[in-house]
């Protein structure tokens, strides 16, 4: 259920951030480092790789 919640979150920024641009996420992955959590995001718009 927590990993819907995240999955949908990141969908919302990234709509946000590109707007009408098409884009597919390739992975999310919660990583921790000296007690903080981070959350890297690969995802693609319109084909071109990004994170």
């Amino acid at each position: 259920m927590q990993e819907n919640k995240l999955e949908n979150e990141v969908y919302e920024v990234i709509e946000e951030k590109v707007q009408d641009e098409t884009f597919t996420i390739g992975s999310i992955d919660e990583i921790n480092y000296k007690e903080k959590e981070y959350i890297f995001v690969s995802y693609t718009i319109k084909g071109d790789p990004t994170e």
